[in-house]
């Protein structure tokens, strides 16, 4: 696992009543960090 990448489960659908929670019903996505601003783009005082 390498630290330049957010990786979460999200919702792929809801469970139907009385369905058990498992995997099937969420997605892995991972999506890239995104770049840290540039510190000289901020106003003074912030």
């Amino acid at each position: 696992m390498t630290a330049d990448r957010n990786r979460c489960w999200q919702v792929a659908r809801y469970p139907y009543p009385g369905e058990l929670l498992n995997t099937a019903l969420f997605d892995w996505c991972e999506e890239a960090v995104p770049e840290p601003a540039d510190p000289g783009d901020q106003l003074p005082g912030e």
